[in-house]
């Protein structure tokens, strides 16, 4: 292994501990949903690291594996985020919204060729970040709760 795929398993491993960190918080304060979906997101997230550094160690037969790990991954992650930005202003996420959410991650990461996934993953992630921060400035700026 070279130097490069031992930041995935330290990214990896970050993910994991941070998430934990958040669920403790939300274990002690079960008011703070917005812990838990956060925690939830970021452990998800580190089955995206994990997903990438198989897809460079394991040979073209088992490409199938790296990628069901960054569905399992980007999915969660993607939708607990979304929950977790939409409690801040007191909505939910619809079941339509959740339903675009995991078909747009599942193509974002199963249709590009190999080498276009790691440029379209990402554009998808941060689009779906930025709408639902837009929309929750929008529904608490009135409220003055920002």
């Amino acid at each position: 292994m070279t130097p490069i795929h031992y930041l995935y398993l330290i990214n990896a491993g970050v993910f994991s501990i941070v998430g934990a960190g958040l669920l403790l918080v939300w274990q002690r304060h079960r008011s703070q949903t917005f812990a838990r979906d956060m925690g939830l997101a970021t452990i998800s997230s580190a089955l995206l690291p994990i997903g990438y550094l198989l897809h460079l160690l394991l040979s073209a037969r088992w490409v199938p594996i790296p990628t069901l790990l960054a569905l399992l991954g980007a999915i969660p992650s993607l939708l607990f985020l979304s929950s977790g930005v939409l409690r801040l202003a007191g909505r939910r996420l619809s079941p339509l919204a959740a339903v675009s959410i995991a078909v747009s991650a599942s193509l974002a990461l199963a249709l590009p060729a190999a080498g276009n996934k790691l440029f379209y993953w990402p554009i998808l992630y941060l689009l779906v970040l930025c709408c639902m921060g837009t929309l929750a400035l929008r529904w608490l700026w009135p409220k003055g709760g920002v």
